[in-house]
């Protein structure tokens, strides 16, 4: 990363400190030139998916596996796939959440229907620890090099806690980036704008350093040198290696760290070659995924939602999104915020305990133009996803310099 910015301002600025280097190595692991495609293989999305989890479960040994199931596509995707391999003892399913959280209601209800077993993580039972945190990002940190936020850490090393070291947790991870959720559109076509103004778009955290001409200048620069790779896959975008290179190996990846197995089935170089191989627009929208994978594993997905989701997504179909947004969090609170999947400082007081103490800290250092703590403040009041995004990323941004993790 270009030094006139800091990684601790690149951080705020971005949730993830660019590496080239970083970025172009993990570019190597998923577009291996020579990968057989699906077609060539006989092999249809979902029987391909079904392949690559045997391969890398059954097929060592393991007759039972963990799988964190949220109430996306991906991890339900992973579980249809999982039951035409495994008996439905030997899966056990974990969303982290409060119970009236959407994930948790409609991975309850999921596993409920196909009969397999489903426990769940509350974060509000969860005990937050400056030492151990520290500890915890500096572990991480040396495996992957990257700056986990502290709820990430204290979520997912408890369902690591949970599952132990011998069972190999399936992740979902990449299925949606792979598939073309997170691809720039425009009137059902591929976004026009400059490819690096997209993804620093898309990828906003709490400063204003988003329009850092260094951070500009260091991503259309990568875009363009790395082009060669999407030769003779028609439907990659110069999006995805900007999304793949950096958001996905420096942020997403990182959090299943804290797992001692952990399979990322999407993340198989013939299931990336299998899409980035397909016309691109297959991958706008996810509209081949979607109709894909709706037909192969329709029992898993089913037609029932719980009664609230339901209503909240009719209600989503016609509501502007800056008015959803202020119904969802004053009427419903945290139940439909990030604080529901990774916890609530209203709720959890050794969680308000340690982010105030961080905060304070951090504001000490002027990294930001402005304090912090007040969001915190707001916080204990009404929740607010801005504000809670200002003291998650701050106090994150705290502990990975205390951690010798960061600099300044």
């Amino acid at each position: 990363m270009n030094k006139l910015l800091s990684e601790a301002e690149a951080y705020l600025t971005l949730g993830f400190v660019p590496s080239v280097r970083r970025a172009s190595e993990y570019l190597d692991t998923l577009l291996i030139p020579g990968t057989p495609e699906a077609a060539e293989t006989e092999l249809d999305s979902s029987s391909l998916l079904r392949q690559i989890l045997a391969e890398n479960t059954y097929s060592k040994g393991h007759k039972e596996i963990v799988i964190p199931l949220t109430g996306g596509m991906d991890s339900r995707t992973i579980l249809g796939a999982a039951l035409d391999i495994f008996d439905l003892k030997a899966i056990l399913c974990i969303t982290v959440g409060v119970e009236s959280f959407s994930d948790c209601m409609v991975a309850a209800e999921t596993c409920r229907r196909v009969g397999v077993c489903h426990e769940r993580v509350d974060p509000t039972a969860l005990e937050w620890n400056i030492d151990n945190l520290v500890e915890m990002a500096r572990e991480r940190f040396a495996v992957t090099g990257s700056f986990v936020t502290l709820e990430t850490l204290i979520a997912f090393g408890a369902i690591s806690d949970r599952v132990g070291d011998q069972r190999p947790i399936i992740s979902g991870y990449l299925g949606d980036a792979i598939s073309g959720k997170h691809l720039p559109t425009e009137g059902g076509r591929l976004s026009g704008k400059p490819v690096e103004a997209s993804f620093i778009a898309n990828n906003r955290s709490i400063s204003d350093g988003s329009h850092s001409p260094e951070l500009c200048a260091l991503f259309r620069s990568f875009a363009a040198d790395n082009a060669y790779r999407l030769e003779g896959l028609p439907g990659g975008a110069a999006y995805d290696l900007l999304d793949l290179g950096f958001r996905q190996s420096h942020y997403i990846r990182p959090n299943s760290a804290a797992f001692p197995i952990c399979v990322r089935p999407y993340e198989d170089p013939q299931w990336v070659h299998h899409w980035l191989s397909r016309p691109l627009a297959d991958r706008i929208g996810q509209q081949a995924y979607l109709r894909e994978i709706q037909r192969a594993f329709g029992h898993v997905f089913g037609t029932s939602k719980p009664q609230r989701l339901s209503r909240y997504r009719f209600i989503r179909s016609f509501v502007p999104r800056p008015v959803l947004r202020w119904i969802r969090t004053r009427l419903w609170g945290p139940q439909r915020s990030v604080a529901a999947n990774r916890g609530d400082p209203r709720l959890n007081k050794s969680m308000a305990a340690v982010v105030r103490e961080l905060l304070f800290a951090f504001d000490r250092r002027k990294i930001l133009p402005f304090p912090t703590v007040p969001a915190l403040d707001t916080t204990m009041r009404r929740f607010d996803n801005r504000k809670f995004a200002i003291l998650q990323w701050a106090s994150s941004a705290e502990i990975h310099i205390r951690a010798g993790n960061m600099t300044t």
